[in-house]
């Protein structure tokens, strides 16, 4: 078993709303594992996007612990929350929240310049990081220049500016149709292959299937932790025929199309014009580091975990 990357124990949290004191989180505990894959669902309301904002330390509880690569994150300041998540957690949300005046790579490049990333370095890591998710020639285009799904895939290129440890994704395929869903659902796969340990919250059944372990939520509370046997991608309506193919058993009349292969995947049906994938050929020739050791430097541990103002 590898080594326990984030933690909660028994963590709580409560919001008052409108006179009314709403228990968001109920005595939570969990554990997760570096490399792993988790897809978090549950209804609107169970508490997942609260948890998930916990463990990447936007939020704090009101008792209990988390834990992260065996340090407590539970009561940092804003100032040293902030500087965790700028180097050792990448975030994505539904709505992007890319600079709308900035580029593709201008947005891609910010957190490195937040975090003190010589320009030179931290332009050369932005143009691999868009071509890495299939955007390199969008590079110069702003956000109103790029479909949904090219703005979800700069924003995971963003969240991975840093080289984070670990990365948080709120509703990510929320906004997205089917077919640039489904492109996102491989990308976040393939970075989870790299070594990349991914917590996701989701209503999407396609993503939670994509994971390796699936948590349900409900009224506050973990319900159910399950694993997946194995990645599974669900097609689209355009993938339909491809599925159906590859589901026939070998022994199928000759009359079969040589161009539709008995073993081919529905993985590898044609990429849609307009939404360029990424390809693992593309990310041979030209490796990008997406994620490094969880173990924080010294200075890391002084800047997070220092003194408290």
């Amino acid at each position: 078993m590898t080594r326990i990357l984030i933690e909660a124990s028994n963590v709580q949290r409560r919001y008052r709303t409108g006179g009314t004191d709403v228990h968001a989180l109920r005595g939570v505990s969990l554990r997760i594992h570096e490399g792993e894959f988790v897809a978090i669902v549950g209804a609107s309301g169970s508490g997942k996007s609260t948890l998930l904002h916990l463990l990447g330390a936007v939020d704090a509880p009101d008792s209990g612990k988390v834990l992260f690569d065996g340090n407590d994150i539970s009561g940092l300041t804003d100032a040293q929350a902030t500087l965790l998540r700028l180097h050792r957690v990448g975030l994505v949300f539904q709505r992007f929240y890319l600079m709308p005046t900035l580029s593709a790579l201008e947005n891609v490049a910010l957190p490195m310049a937040e975090a003190g990333v010589p320009t030179t370095e931290r332009r050369t890591r932005a143009q691999q990081l868009l071509s890495f998710v299939g955007l390199g020639e969008r590079a110069s285009h702003r956000p109103t220049q790029l479909s949904g799904g090219e703005q979800q895939r700069v924003a995971v290129a963003r969240a991975l500016a840093n080289k984070p440890a670990l990365l948080l994704a709120d509703e990510p395929t929320g906004e997205l149709d089917a077919a640039t869903g489904k492109a996102l659902i491989e990308l976040l796969q393939s970075l989870n292959a790299d070594g990349l340990t991914c917590v996701l919250v989701t209503h999407d059944p396609a993503l939670a299937q994509s994971a390796r372990r699936v948590i349900t939520m409900r009224d506050g509370q973990i319900v159910s932790d399950t694993p997946v046997a194995e990645h599974v991608v669900v097609p689209t309506a355009g993938d339909e025929q491809t599925a159906n193919a590859a589901s026939q058993p070998a022994s199928q009349p000759a009359s079969q199309p040589a161009s539709q292969p008995v073993s081919q995947p529905a993985s590898q049906s044609a990429s849609h014009p307009s939404s360029p994938q990424p390809s693992s050929k593309s990310a041979a020739t030209a490796p990008v580091e997406v994620t490094r050791r969880p173990s924080l430097t010294p200075a890391d541990a002084d800047a997070a975990f220092g003194a408290k103002e």
